[in-house]
């Protein structure tokens, strides 16, 4: 049975800072790249409430490196053209 009082579960007490959600400005893009969906899973799991200087992490998911490469190019193209 679990018990929160348990040392093991002493992650789930530590102190957090909330963040006001209409504080956070548009993520940073992440790219996950594994063929392994439980490394997505995990990866989201962790890190969707972390933000760093108001800022959220925004998740892109690729399974092969060929996607990867893809997302990487598209990402480029797009960061070009808003400049």
């Amino acid at each position: 049975m679990n018990d929160e009082n348990d040392p093991v579960y002493d992650f789930l007490k530590r102190d957090t800072i909330p963040v006001k959600k209409e504080s956070v400005k548009a993520g940073y893009k992440l790219i996950v790249a594994d063929d392994d969906k439980e490394v997505h899973d995990i990866t989201v799991l962790t890190l969707r409430n972390f933000t760093f200087e108001n800022r959220s992490l925004q998740f892109i998911h690729t399974y092969s490196g060929k996607e990867t490469m893809e997302a990487l190019r598209l990402l480029s193209n797009h960061e070009t053209e808003k400049r």
